[in-house]
C-alpha cells in the first residue's frame, strides 16, 4: 500500500425529496445561484427545474438558469456560464443534472471567483485558487462528479481536464426517486459506467491492497446485484438507492486509497466517444471487456482473484489464465444483458481502426498500471468492430 490523503469534504444529503432542502442550504453560502441544468424536454417534463427553483424562491434565494448543457460538454458553454455569474453579482453555483452538468457548473464556478481565462487550468499549466461555494442535485447515478475532484469539458472535440481538490463540490443531494423515470438505456449506461470506475480502481499493480480490494469488490457485486433488480423492477427505490450511493463513494476517492487506479479503458472510450459522439457508458461498454482482455496476462493471480471474488468463479490454482479469462466473459456477458452494445457491428458503424488508434495513441502508453502500446490499442478497437 502507498502513503496517501484522504479527503472528502462533500457533504452528502441522501433520500427521498431530499432536494426539498435545496433553499436552506444555498442559504449557507450566498443569496444568488446560477442554476446549471440541461434544459432539455426531458428534465423540464420531470418538473424538477421549476420545483427546485420554488425552493430557493421561497428561500429568498435570486436565481439565474444557464441551459442547453449537452454530453460531452463544451468550454463555450463554461465562458457563457462564467460571464452570467460576473454580470449578475451570483454568489453560487447550483448543478441540477449528471456528469455534464455537474462539471461545467465546477468549470463556472472556479471561473467566476477567479477573474482569469479558465483554460489554462484545463491544459494543466496552472492550478485555480479561488472559486465559487458549488453544490449539485444529481439526476442520474453514473459518473460521481458530485463529489470528485475532477472536471472535464471538450475544447475542438478533445477532452481536457484537471484534478484539484478546490473543485470538490460543497454539497451533494441524491434523492434516487429522481432517476426513475430515466430510460432504461441511460440507467444501464450510467451503471456500466459505475462499474468500469470501481473496476478501474481494482486493477492496480499495488501491492498489499487487502482492505480496499473488498471494498471494490464487495462494490462491483452489489452493482451487478442491484443491476438485475432494475433490469427486472426499474422503480424499485432500494436498488436505485445502492447504485446511487455507489456512484458517488467511488468517485470521492475512498476506493482508491494507498493504491494507483489505472484508467486505460476509460481512456481507449474516449477515444471512441470522440471520433463517433456516443456515449460514455455506451463507448465503455464496448471497451471494458477487450480492455481485460489486453491487460489480464500482466497480473494473472489479480485478475484470477478478480473472477473468483466477484463473479463466483472456481478458484483453480493450475489454470489461473482460465480463471481469469471466466471472470472476463462473465464482464462482458453482464454488459450484454443490460441490452448495451458491446459492438461496433452492433451500432451499425464500420470504425476506422487506424483513425482510433492515432487518436487514442497521442496520450502516449496509455494506463497508469497496465501499459498499452499502439499494437495493444489496436488489437482492443479490432476486438470491438
Amino acid at each position: 500500500m502507498r502513503n496517501f490523503t484522504f479527503l472528502s469534504p462533500t457533504k452528502i444529503i441522501f433520500g427521498r425529496g431530499a432536494e426539498e432542502q435545496v433553499g436552506n442550504i444555498i442559504k449557507e453560502y450566498g443569496s444568488s445561484v446560477l442554476i446549471v441544468h440541461y434544459g432539455d424536454e426531458f428534465i423540464r417534463s420531470t418538473g424538477l427545474i421549476e420545483r427546485v427553483r420554488g425552493y430557493l424562491e421561497d428561500a429568498g434565494i435570486r436565481c439565474m438558469e444557464l441551459d442547453g448543457i449537452k454530453p460531452n460538454p463544451t468550454i463555450d458553454k463554461v465562458y457563457e456560464g462564467i460571464e452570467l455569474c460576473r454580470e449578475n453579482k451570483i454568489e453560487t453555483v447550483l448543478a441540477v443534472g449528471g456528469g455534464s452538468v455537474i462539471d461545467s457548473a465546477k468549470g463556472i464556478a472556479v471561473g467566476a471567483a477567479c477573474g482569469e481565462d479558465i483554460l489554462p487550468f484545463y491544459l494543466q499549466e496552472k492550478v485555480p485558487e479561488k472559486t465559487l461555494p458549488m453544490g449539485s442535485i444529481v439526476t442520474i447515478a453514473a459518473s460521481g462528479s458530485e463529489s470528485s475532484n475532477c472536471t472535464c469539458l471538450y475544447r475542438d472535440g478533445e477532452k481536457i481536464e484537471f484534478l484539484e481538490d478546490i473543485v470538490r463540490p460543497k454539497f451533494a443531494i441524491l434523492d434516487p426517486e429522481l432517476t426513475v423515470t430515466l430510460p432504461h438505456y441511460q440507467t444501464f449506461c450510467g451503471i456500466i459506467d459505475i462499474f468500469s470506475h470501481v473496476l478501474e480502481r481494482y486493477c492496480t499493480t499495488v501491492k498489499d491492497m487487502d482492505f480496499v480490494d473488498h471494498l471494490c469488490e464487495g462494490a462491483m457485486r452489489s452493482i451487478i446485484r442491484n443491476a438485475g433488480i432494475l433490469a427486472r423492477d426499474p422503480a424499485n427505490y432500494a436498488a436505485r438507492a445502492e447504485i446511487m450511493l455507489t456512484a458517488d463513494i467511488v468517485h470521492n476517492d475512498l476506493l482508491h486509497m494507498g493504491g494507483q487506479p489505472d484508467v486505460g479503458g476509460h481512456w481507449l472510450a474516449q477515444a471512441v466517444s470522440e471520433l463517433y459522439d456516443l456515449t460514455h457508458g455506451a463507448t465503455i461498454a464496448m471497451v471494458m471487456p477487450a480492455w481485460l482482455r489486453a491487460i489480464y496476462k500482466m497480473d494473472l493471480e489479480r485478475f484470477a482473484q478478480y473472477a473468483v471474488r466477484v463473479w463466483g468463479v472456481e478458484y483453480d490454482p493450475s489454470d489461473l489464465e482460465g480463471t481469469a479469462l471466466q471472470g472476463i466473459q462473465r464482464t462482458e456477458d453482464f454488459i450484454r444483458n443490460t441490452g448495451i452494445p458491446v459492438k461496433f457491428s452492433e451500432l451499425g458503424i464500420e470504425p476506422d481502426i487506424d483513425a482510433l488508434t492515432e487518436h487514442a495513441a497521442k496520450r502516449g502508453s496509455v494506463g497508469l498500471c497496465f501499459t498499452l502500446y499502439k499494437a495493444d490499442i489496436r488489437r482492443i478497437f479490432q476486438m470491438i468492430q
